[in-house]
């Protein structure tokens, strides 16, 4: 009987010490998925801010982009308008000389 006993009470306190280990082995994991969470959370937070920030970004530098074209496009416009104006007046200025010469030579 008391031999029983022991082995009884041997077996209870293998079975109370992998019951705590277990235990500590489920808090340890807890706590890790818990902070694995928390990281992917984390993780996930930062790349949806990434991708918001270079949506942005693209917005802003396509923004820019068709500012340049459109500037560059009246610059190019105003250029050809300053060559055709200038032209212009160099055809005016032949045709004033042209007529002077003309009126120079019926006074003659």
């Amino acid at each position: 009987w008391g031999m029983w006993v022991t082995s009884c009470g041997m077996w209870a306190t293998s079975c109370g010490m992998w019951v705590t280990s277990c235990g500590m082995w489920v808090t340890s994991c807890w706590m890790w998925v818990t902070s694995c969470w928390m990281w992917v959370t984390s993780c996930g937070m930062w790349a949806t801010s990434c991708g918001m920030w270079v949506t942005s970004c693209g917005m802003w530098v396509t923004s820019c982009g068709m500012w340049v074209t459109s500037c560059w496009m009246w610059v190019t416009s105003c250029w050809m308008w300053v060559i055709s104006c200038w032209m212009w007046v160099t055809s005016c200025w032949m045709w004033v000389t042209s007529c002077g010469m003309w009126v120079t030579s019926c006074g003659m």
